[in-house]
């Protein structure tokens, strides 16, 4: 069965406009058919014939006096409000003869990939409408000539993605990139819903925190550690405060606001330092952290036990014979003690491995796109849309509490920033 859609929008995509103009526009619809058709020669040039007798009657006809009238009714139609349409028919009446029959003649006739191929030409003029006065907010600069040039579209308004297709209940995202080649994924992107901020600030209140309250915190960790690791552990130490512990840092992780791509790049390069530093050195031989914790009216205590008491508790648990175990210290504050903050370390998610760090940053960003059918974006100041992908952009900083979106191929230096390079 010969598949039209993929025949139209193949020959759409070839031609310079994004529709046909000119008679050597029907031969690349003679060479599509001849390459995606079994059809035969006479078969290929009745079609050929038929198409152009369309173009040249559809040429032929008067533009319709009524057009305004049936274009307002389309848009009403279409969800936009009059705030909206009063702007188009503004711009409209501005527009030279040759313009008004261009626009009427793509009104609402593309589909999504030939509007991008070259049918958004006879909308660029009405790109820069977005709601004004009361009616702001809701609508993007971009969004307006996607509706006026694709068939079967209306504005998704504020509860939907900016574009829906109405046959198809599909919906479409628009985007202008800012000159930092970002953008606000809007309500999608708060950081309260995404366990990558609690985990970080998880990270921060039960090991970068306590850490700096700890004092000399070199020496009290030498007492605990083979001296053959001191080198190693020296090297911990200075990688979380060059990494982690900022007061910048610590101030910006307790709200989530702020988030930068530098400090991103600090905590990715950070994970994997402190990654090799556990898992590829000896430095954590022999340090335990057994524990026994009891609660008596609430009243919660921990003790050090060695590791065979705790295997005495386990083989005996259910049974009524009774045991005796050696019970070691009181720890009096869990989040200040060293051997305990030491193996809150080692046992970070992050620093076993760092790459969860891409995950979840991945996660958030493809999150985005599965939501909907695409998305259209235009370079800040451009008036050409483009079809984006996941794969094209990554998640790079936190921004009044949003995360952002930035088109990866654009970032400077994007050799330096190896967590936004990783994000595929």
């Amino acid at each position: 069965m010969t598949d039209i859609h993929k025949i139209l929008t193949e020959w759409t995509y070839r031609l310079d406009s994004g529709y046909p103009k000119t008679d050597s526009d029907y031969e690349v619809l003679r060479d599509v058919l001849v390459e995606l058709t079994d059809l035969s020669r006479p078969d290929i040039n009745t079609i050929v014939n038929k198409s152009k007798v369309l173009k040249e009657q559809d040429d032929s006809e008067d533009i319709s006096g009524d057009f305004i009238s049936v274009m307002e009714n389309v848009l009403t139609k279409a969800k936009f409000d009059r705030n909206i349409l009063d702007q188009i028919l503004n711009i409209y009446n501005t527009l030279s003869p040759t313009e008004q029959f261009n626009f009427q003649k793509n009104f609402r006739k593309h589909s999504i990939e030939s509007y991008i191929a070259g049918g958004y030409q006879s909308f660029i003029k009405f790109n820069d409408i977005v709601p004004i006065g009361k009616a702001a907010g809701g609508m993007g600069r971009g969004e307006v000539p996607v509706i006026l040039g694709v068939a079967d579209t209306e504005t998704g308004g504020t509860g939907r993605h900016d574009v829906v297709m109405t046959k198809t209940n599909k919906e479409w995202e628009v985007k202008e990139l800012t000159k930092a080649v970002s953008f606000d994924p809007a309500k999608y992107g708060a950081v309260t819903r995404f366990p990558l901020t609690y985990e970080m600030q998880e990270f921060y209140k039960t090991i970068v925190e306590p850490f700096k309250n700890m004092g000399d915190t070199t020496q009290s960790l030498k007492s605990i550690v083979d001296p053959d690791s001191h080198t190693s552990l020296e090297k911990l130490i200075n990688i979380i405060l060059t990494r982690f512990a900022k007061d910048e840092y610590i101030n910006k992780v307790s709200g989530f606001r702020e988030i930068s791509y530098t400090i991103w790049q600090d905590w990715y390069i950070g994970f994997q330092e402190l990654n090799a530093i556990f898992f590829q050195t000896e430095l954590d031989t022999d340090v335990q952290d057994t524990r026994l914790s009891t609660s008596v009216s609430g009243d919660r205590k921990s003790f050090w036990i060695s590791d065979d008491e705790a295997e005495k508790i386990e083989l005996s648990a259910g049974s009524d014979k009774p045991i005796s175990i050696k019970v070691g210290d009181t720890i009096d504050n869990e989040n200040k003690d060293i051997v305990i903050w030491f193996k809150r370390v080692e046992r970070s998610k992050f620093i076993k491995n760092p790459n969860i760090l891409i995950d979840h940053l991945q996660d958030i960003k493809d999150g985005f796109f599965e939501k909907i059918e695409g998305l259209i974006f235009y370079f800040v100041g451009d008036t050409k849309p483009n079809i984006g992908t996941s794969s094209m952009f990554a998640t790079t900083n936190a921004t009044k509490s949003i995360y952002r979106f930035r088109y990866k191929e654009r970032v400077a230096n994007l050799n330096k920033y190896s967590f936004i390079a990783n994000q595929s």
